[in-house]
């Protein structure tokens, strides 16, 4: 990391059907990522369909594959919200692995999210459309 990096922790919220917004986020992500560092991702809210992606691979706005390399290729905690996947009903799909989700994403708690913020230099939040 060089002398002037920060360290980032990003919140996504957007569903990946809002693909403006996650569009962003990759691009914001990936360009933060030639002087930075990133820490790690939280996908909250309608951001944890990120993560579901996987399944809908006809999908032309499904950015699944490129977080997953950019995650790999930087060292990046992909965390997708617990809270969040129970409200929805899908943890025995993310129980099952069905598609490998347990592999790629980290389980995390809003506290843990508060803490990655504390710790981190800067917090940027990508919220969807409501």
């Amino acid at each position: 990391m060089k002398k002037s990096a920060y360290s980032f922790t990003i919140l996504i919220e957007a569903s990946p059907f809002d693909y403006l917004i996650s569009q962003s986020a990759y691009n914001f992500t990936k360009a933060a990522l030639v002087q930075h560092k990133v820490d790690s991702i939280f996908f909250n809210q309608q951001g944890i369909y990120h993560c579901l992606s996987a399944c809908h691979a006809d999908t032309t706005s499904n950015l699944f594959p490129d977080w997953i390399k950019l995650a790999k290729n930087n060292s990046v905690d992909l965390c997708i919200s617990i809270e969040d996947v129970r409200s929805r009903g899908l943890e025995k799909l993310f129980q099952s692995n069905q598609f490998k989700i347990k592999e790629i994403f980290r389980m995390a708690s809003i506290g843990q999210l508060f803490e990655a913020m504390l710790m981190c230099d800067r917090f940027i939040q990508f919220k969807g459309i409501k």
